[in-house]
Formats: structure tokens, sequence, C-alpha cells
């Protein structure tokens, strides 16, 4: 170790850009490889930083509005049940194709684990693309200031809950969050799945922001006394 040779294996990072309130505090001006999920490829239209790639699995039409602008030199991620809308909007991109394991596949194709969002499963392919350091952005599931998302959609539909954090049953409140049953799902599988998974793996995780995630985290691994 001294001696100040290279490392064999080297954690390549990637920040992962999601759509919720705090993804306005992406430093734009960093050089690391970004991945932009959803409606998150406005905000680095708006800020003039085209992602490295762009990712999608949900079926809908609507994730076709998400493509206002297509960079060039982006690489598109596309789920194989996405809408045709959306391949009709990447041209004349060539996206690369990814599978969902919510249905069967060929046995010389690999697929993803289902999970309930794109946020999820960016999480699970990423290490296959060679990525171990991964930092995500406004990966939030809640709603701040009335939004729940930084660009576009800013209303939150549905009913919103209030999520209390207590150090135990009759303890006092340490911190609430509004958020839907929906957010709350995947702020769960997020703490008690995918993330401690990635962590077996290998892999370095860090959840950026005061949202949902990062303090349901930091609530599971440092509990008040």
């Amino acid at each position: 170790m001294a001696r100040g040779l290279g490392e064999a294996f080297f954690p390549r990072r990637l920040d992962i850009l999601a759509n919720g309130p705090s993804a306005g505090d992406f430093p734009w001006d960093t050089r690391s490889t970004v991945l932009a999920l959803n409606g998150a490829m406005d905000l680095c239209v708006q800020h003039h930083r085209p992602p490295e790639y762009w990712a999608a699995c949900d079926p809908q039409p609507l994730v076709a509005d998400f493509l206002t602008f297509t960079p060039r030199y982006t690489e598109y991620l596309v789920a194989s049940k996405c809408h045709a809308s959306v391949f009709d909007r990447l041209r004349p991109h060539r996206p690369l194709v990814w599978h969902v394991e919510d249905y069967p596949l060929p046995d010389d194709v690999w697929g993803v684990p289902t999970a309930s969002t794109i946020t999820l499963m960016a999480a699970q392919f990423a290490p296959r693309m060679g990525f171990w350091d991964l930092h995500f952005w406004g990966w939030d599931c809640c709603v701040m200031e009335d939004r729940h998302h930084a660009s576009g959609e800013a209303f939150v539909n549905g009913k919103v809950r209030e999520l209390q954090f207590r150090p135990s049953e009759d303890g006092p409140v340490l911190r609430s969050f509004l958020t839907t049953d929906g957010l709350a799902y995947e702020a769960q599988q997020a703490v008690h799945i995918i993330i401690p998974l990635l962590r077996r793996l290998g892999a370095r995780v860090t959840i950026h922001g005061d949202g949902l995630v990062a303090h349901l985290l930091d609530f599971m691994e440092h509990p008040p006394s």
C-alpha cells in the first residue's frame, strides 16, 4: 500500500438525479457522470448540463412528455415495457433497451428485478454499468413547500398524510414529513431492501438532501436514544 500503486477496483461515481424538490441542490458544475430519471431531464436542460444518461421504465404514454428536449450526446436507457411514443420521441437517437423482470424474459436477456419506481430500479442497474459509488439527488419521497417535484407537476395529487418520527411509541415527535402512501412505500423499499442490498454487494450509497429517504435511513442507522 505504501508504494502508492493504483487500485484494480475503482468505485466509479454516478450521480443519479431524481426529480424530488431537493434536486435543485445538485451541484450543476460537477464533472461526474449523471443519470437523470424521468422529468429530471428538464432540470438538466434548464441548467445547461445535459446528463450522460437518461432512464425511464413506466409504460404510460406520459413518459414521452419528459422528453421535450433530447440532448444529442445523452445515452437513453429505455425499458422495453415503455410506450412506443417514448421511442418515437427519441428519433433519431438509438436508445439502449433494458428489461424489467415482471414478465418472462428470454434466457439470453438480463433483466432488472422489479420495483415500484424508476429510482429503485436505477439503483439496481447502475452497478451493472460499472458504477459503485452512487449519489442520489432529489430522492425525497415527500412533499416540500407543497411540491413533490422540482420541475413539472408542482403540486401533489392524492391524499397527503403526516408521517411522524418518534424515539418510542409515546415519545415526542422528532420530525414529521408530508407524504403519500405511494411515496412512503417507495421510501420503505429503499431503506429496507435496495440500499442494504447494494451495500452488501460493496456499493457506496449516499442520499443527498433533507427528504424522507435520507431521514429514514439516518433514523435507522442512528436511532435516537
